[in-house]
């Protein structure tokens, strides 16, 4: 396994996304994220005003200030699943749906197409499959939620989390990927459960996010990694049992260890996103001091 561990000089803040593009690797600080398909300008949210921003990737220029969020609370997450939508989730429980401008004379309006209700807690985390063409949404309620992006309505919910959801990712079959403090739980696509892991090792490493590799479903070297509070990213396989069948996920010693070595595994420095579009290639990104 090939591993890359990457510090940017053009960040000032903790990683929030990562992009793999035909260019190049594309990276953006915590609190925001790239817009399809170009990703040359960047959504952010997090001031203090509560507003959010269409900003310049390159010059991180704000280029329009939305105002309009301000009524659903604080924004703690957000998508952007394809050039005309952004989806925000936060404080207020609801994930709100916004149209965003696309011709130059909308380009500054951001309307709510409609909010998405189902949480009792705040909405931590989103994702997004254009290919299935469903969300699915992590809340400190302790659950998931499922639902239809064409049709913006509720599928179903994902109970059994032993903590706050922090992360969340698709496998290529259409598997979820659910993550709450230092466990690892897959669901189906129609929300039935597969398997769960704890990747605890014995010092606090609670999960903060985590990802699949893409390669073929039937490929058997596809891997989850989790990125953790103690600056270590964990590597499991993805030949997974399915219920009955056997042991549950486990994850791998040897790769967790590997990885520990070019990592941090100062708890200051927190693994805060990784990467992965090859099960031999992972990129590292976490919060660290460049020349």
């Amino acid at each position: 396994m090939y591993l890359c561990n990457l510090c940017l000089a053009s960040l000032k803040e903790p990683v929030g996304q990562i992009v793999c593009t035909d260019k190049g690797i594309l990276a953006v600080e915590q609190n925001k994220v790239l817009v399809p398909p170009t990703w040359s300008r960047t959504f952010a949210w997090g001031y203090a005003d509560l507003s959010c921003r269409l900003t310049n990737y390159e010059s991180d220029k704000a280029l329009v200030v939305y105002e309009s969020l301000s009524e659903w609370g604080q924004v703690l997450c957000a998508i952007c699943p394809n050039p005309k939508l952004v989806l925000t989730g936060g404080t207020s429980t609801a994930i709100c749906v916004w149209e965003l401008g696309t011709s130059k004379e909308r380009a500054k309006s951001l309307s709510l197409k409609q909010a998405l209700l189902g949480h009792t807690d705040a909405v931590t985390c989103l994702t997004a499959s254009s290919s299935y063409h469903i969300v699915v949404s992590g809340s400190r309620d302790r659950t998931c939620i499922i639902w239809d992006l064409n049709k913006l309505s509720f599928v179903t919910q994902l109970r059994g989390h032993r903590a706050p959801v922090s992360a969340l990712s698709f496998v290529c079959s259409g598997d979820i990927v659910s993550c709450a403090g230092t466990y690892i739980h897959m669901w189906s696509i129609n929300g039935s459960p597969i398997a769960s892991a704890n990747t605890f090792t014995g010092r606090s490493q609670q999960i903060l996010c985590c990802c699949v590799s893409d390669m073929y479903e039937w490929d058997t070297q596809n891997v989850i990694l989790t990125g953790h509070s103690d600056g270590v990213v964990r590597v499991g396989p993805l030949s997974l049992r399915r219920p009955g069948q056997g042991s549950p996920l486990s994850l791998t010693r040897g790769l967790s260890r590997l990885i520990s070595r070019v990592s941090s595994t100062s708890a200051e420095n927190p693994t805060l996103n990784v990467q992965c579009n090859h099960p031999n290639v992972v990129v590292l990104l976490e919060k660290c001091k460049c020349p």
